[in-house]
């Protein structure tokens, strides 16, 4: 049985940063440095819910968040769809 969690652990582990946060937080450095290796060079933001909740379910991440949770942003049309659904972003 321990076995079977580690192992779960350390598939989720190994999961992208940008899937790992669809589930939890995680530092926003690695989603970063994720896109880097992908080579993606739109602008990066970071956006903070401004709103008691800030739905973000029917995009990514898939997620609600509360007042002050920050969130990644790439690229000026997802930075437009973050500031219309409660969201403050500036550029990293």
């Amino acid at each position: 049985m321990a076995f079977a969690l580690l192992t779960a652990g350390s598939a989720y582990g190994q999961q992208p940063a940008t899937k790992r946060f669809e589930q939890q937080n995680i530092p926003i450095s690695e989603i970063f440095a994720e896109w880097d290796q992908k080579g993606l060079s739109a602008e990066k933001y970071i956006c903070s819910c401004q709103k008691l909740i800030c739905d973000t379910r029917p995009y990514w991440p898939f997620r609600t968040f509360t007042e002050g949770q920050p969130i990644p942003v790439l690229g000026d049309f997802n930075r437009s769809v973050a500031t219309s659904n409660g969201f403050y972003c500036f550029r990293r």
